[in-house]
């Protein structure tokens, strides 16, 4: 394949198999840089042509893909991002998360734009990335270390500027819903990708590198971002800034019907308890300081310090988003932000998904409040708003401990375990638990669980614009390319969300990558381009056995309708805008895309 010449690549992937305890570097070709882009778009490609359908995730067959984009390492705002993907041992689908911070952008300075892991070794081990020199090292000393310990003994060992991306005891255990943690508490957290490098016995890459990222008009690119800047001032970065993810206050989340309560069993809860999780309370209470990653103005991140108590924290850690602190606080009617904070914690030094933690907790106290187990199965008593059994089953989680180990599991496959009925309360959408937002408060939402290439994901765009069928449809398939182009590139999405920064897509991306390689990328064809990384997804988890029956909410949200404070009560009903998603993709009714749109978009088979 002929070698691509475009600018703002390093040009170059390396292969690392680690059976063979071998790597080498590939060229980028060409055509996948002009087709897939960067990022999650060369994820798609190469796992879709290289995985077959009968890859056990937690095998050596199953491959490890880490990428980055064309704008990591450039001048452009809010581009700390990198994309890792793999089959995922949690869904036995496609399996993808992205992570800030600077690790990705430490990757392409070290003259490379990703890596694929390829095989498992037998024992322990470290990848050693320098300047674009591999080396793949004993780790067995490092086995049993948590994700913080391993990143700062490596800097010690190796150069104290090296990132590194590690996994913890979570990994090491096949958690299935394991996390990649770089920069001490970044994480790649959905797919239970961590899981996927425990299983190759890696436990660490470390990456330095110092080469200069050459871009093709280096004067256009910094004023378009100079540009970016100026707009990210703005009311929707400032307030990003000040506050995190969570907001000022989750007191508009719960009068819009937007927030998880009682694994999404309950309607309303006491607003004061409901305000005392936000922004603005954790920023009177634990906040310490406003960080952020590679090359972003908006520092959305927070650092926080619980000094004393049944929750104190060791040192400076990061703070929770707003994810967690509704998947381990309103999800489980814990109100104690503080207890909050420790079990992210927690599940940062475990790499542990604080997401498919909350919603396995809040599964099994509602089959221990229904009677379905007992403190026999769990060694304690289980009750909503129980802070301290909330800590303490996520560390058994991380460990595989006692009913932690089945947890550890999934929701989806924590509830056949437990079985007597237990299914029906498992709230995920093809293993992959919901996310943080009601589908019943979105129509554009409750549709995108229930088609999401990783199940039930709360990236992917979702627009809350449409109410028929049509128009649902249309929105939802407008959003999802348009993140398949950000996390491509890799671009943070907050930059053009409309309830964060609100920048204009099609004002920023089409010449930012042309200023950056150098080709010029028009608007048509970028949305083809998006169309054809999001339907190589597709492909791949039809090739897993994907299908319509699959596309579907739990039953829950259909039955038990969310009263909104106006009064209106609402449900979750998929099913005319799924056919009309199906239609307007170019695929069957069995949710297959078709052989004429496979040839339009340019996917090859497998």
């Amino acid at each position: 394949m002929e070698k691509s010449q475009l600018k703002a690549y390093a040009g170059s992937i390396a292969r690392i198999d680690l059976k063979r305890k071998t790597a080498r570097h590939e060229a980028l070709a060409k055509d996948m840089a002009e087709e897939y882009v960067g990022g999650s778009g060369f994820c798609a490609r190469i796992l879709h042509q290289e995985i077959d359908s009968g890859a056990l995730p937690l095998g050596p067959e199953n491959k490890l893909v880490f990428m980055t984009g064309p704008l990591t390492g450039t001048a452009t705002p809010m581009t700390g991002r990198h994309v890792v993907a793999a089959k995922s041992p949690l869904t036995g689908i496609w399996g993808e998360a992205d992570a800030g911070g600077f690790w990705g952008t430490e990757l392409k300075f070290a003259k490379l734009d990703g890596l694929v892991i390829e095989g498992a070794s037998d024992s322990p081990v470290l990848i050693w990335i320098n300047d674009g020199r591999i080396e793949i090292k004993d780790a067995k000393d490092f086995w049993g270390m948590d994700a913080r310990e391993t990143a700062e003994q490596l800097r010690k060992d190796l150069d104290q500027n090296a990132k590194i991306s590690s996994i913890g005891q979570a990994g090491e255990k096949l958690v299935k819903y394991a996390t990649i943690i770089n920069d001490f508490s970044r994480t790649a957290g959905r797919s239970g990708l961590g899981a996927v490098m425990g299983s190759k016995k890696l436990k660490a890459i470390a990456v330095r590198g110092q080469s200069k990222i050459e871009v093709a008009q280096e004067e256009e690119l910094r004023k378009l971002s100079t540009e970016m800047r100026q707009e990210l001032k703005g009311p929707g970065g400032q307030a990003l800034h000040d506050w995190g993810t969570t907001g000022e206050s989750f007191d508009f989340m719960l009068g819009t019907g937007n927030l998880p309560l009682k694994n999404w069993a309950e309607t309303s809860w006491n607003v004061e308890t409901v305000k005392s999780l936000g922004g603005k309370a954790l920023a009177d209470t634990i906040l310490l300081k406003r960080t952020g990653c590679y090359n972003c103005p908006v520092l959305c991140e927070r650092t926080v310090s619980v000094k004393e108590g049944p929750y104190a924290i060791s040192g400076q850690v990061r703070g929770p988003e707003y994810e967690t602190i509704a998947a381990l606080g309103t999800l489980c009617l814990n109100g104690d932000l503080k207890s909050i904070a420790k079990a992210n914690d927690i599940c940062n030094r475990h790499g542990i998904d604080t997401i498919e933690a909350g919603t396995a907790i809040a599964l099994a106290i509602e089959c221990y409040d229904r009677g379905l187990i007992s403190s026999k199965e769990t060694g304690r008593r289980l009750t909503w708003g129980d802070p301290d059994a909330i800590v303490e089953l996520v560390d058994k989680i991380g460990r595989r401990e006692g009913f932690g180990d089945i947890l550890a599991e999934g929701t989806r496959s924590a509830a056949e375990r437990i079985g007597k009925g237990a299914p029906e309360y498992a709230m995920h959408v093809k293993g992959s638990s919901i996310c943080m937002h009601d589908p019943r408060a979105n129509p554009v939402m409750a549709l995108k669980y229930a088609v999401g290439n990783v199940g039930a994901y709360h990236g992917d765009g979702c627009p809350d614009k449409g109410r028929t069928p049509q128009d649902v449809a249309r929105a939802l398939i407008e959003g999802q390319n348009w993140f398949a182009l950000y996390n491509s590139l890799v671009m943070c999405s907050f930059a053009f969300e409309g309830w964060a920064c609100a920048l204009s897509p099609e004002k920023y991306v089409p010449p930012l990558l042309k200023a950056a390689t150098g080709k010029d990328w028009e608007t048509g064809e970028l949305m083809k381009t998006a169309e054809r990384i999001y339907v190589t997804k597709r492909m791949f988890n039809v090739k897993c056995g994907v299908s319509a029956k699959e596309d579907k909410l739990p039953a829950r949200f259909g039955t038990i309708p969310r009263i909104l404070e106006s009064g209106e009560r609402i449900v979750a009903d998929i099913d005319s805008a799924l056919l009309e998603y199906y239609k307007q993709r170019g695929w069957d009714d069995r949710g297959i895309p078709v052989r004429q749109k496979l040839e339009e978009l340019g996917i090859r088979s497998a």
